[in-house]
């Protein structure tokens, strides 16, 4: 395929066949938290993308139309897997913490369950590739979501931290939000989410959560060192009078495998 530039002097005296205004709309319309193809580009890159990488993917958009020669990476699909269910591991969780509607579960002793910190990690582990799952959060004032590795401490009082095992994003105080980083970010949202979708790249060390249904992104954990297994984690927080109401990841969300 000519470079952009040999494009451009080729077709020189020919008009632009996209208007920059509609790829702007389409690249709005791009939903978050999706596996690339092989050139790498997550939808959320092209997002991003200011008026200077706007236009420019505007020239190249109307010369792959005008030349009929579309790059070999846009005609190459990747396999995605296949979508299960996100199963939580009753051997992590906290022994008050009900994991089935019944609340009948048989708690028994475990030297992996989380002892103070109402939480527990999901069955699907992960060491490779790219994950993606979504969790209902509805309209719950507090919950925990993000991954942590299989080694990182569940006794005692945490310290929720990349350094620590645990890539975690915290919603507190009916409107509070915080990234727990080294040094714990607050973060400031235009509409509280109901529905939370989070992608891992286990090879390039990225956490991405997003709002599901604003198609929006949250926070992105990026450029970690991922030396273990890692386990979606969960929290659903105390229930506070009739606020607060149960969380279900069993139920209300599942993990694409890719």
């Amino acid at each position: 395929m000519p470079s952009l530039e040999e494009a451009e002097a080729e077709d020189s005296g020919v008009g632009l066949s996209i208007a920059q205004a509609e790829v702007t709309e389409l690249v709005k319309e791009l939903l978050c938290g999706k596996a690339p193809g092989v050139d790498e580009f997550h939808s959320e890159y092209l997002k991003s993308l200011d008026v200077v990488g706007v236009s420019w993917l505007t020239r190249l958009c109307s010369i792959v139309w005008q030349t009929g020669t579309v790059p070999l990476d846009w005609q190459t699909g990747v396999s995605l897997g296949s979508t299960v269910d996100v199963k939580l591991d009753p051997n992590t969780a906290h022994k008050r913490l009900a994991l089935s509607e019944d609340r009948k579960e048989e708690i028994s002793d475990s030297s992996g369950r989380f002892d103070l910190f109402g939480s527990v990690l999901g069955l699907n582990g992960f060491s490779s590739g790219r994950s993606y799952w979504e969790v209902e959060v509805g309209n719950k004032t507090g919950w925990d979501l993000g991954v942590a590795t299989g080694g990182a401490s569940r006794k005692g009082k945490l310290t929720l931290s990349p350094e620590n095992g645990y890539w975690v994003l915290v919603h507190y105080e009916e409107e509070k939000y915080a990234a727990m980083a080294s040094v714990p970010l607050s973060l400031f949202l235009k509409e509280n989410p109901t529905r939370v979708g989070l992608f891992v790249d286990y090879k390039e060390g990225l956490v991405s959560f997003y709002d599901v249904r604003a198609q929006s992104h949250i926070y992105s954990f990026t450029e970690c060192s991922f030396k273990e297994e890692l386990y979606p984690y969960f929290s659903p927080h105390l229930r506070v009078e009739e606020k607060n109401q149960s969380l279900n990841p069993d139920k209300s969300s599942s993990l694409l495998l890719i």
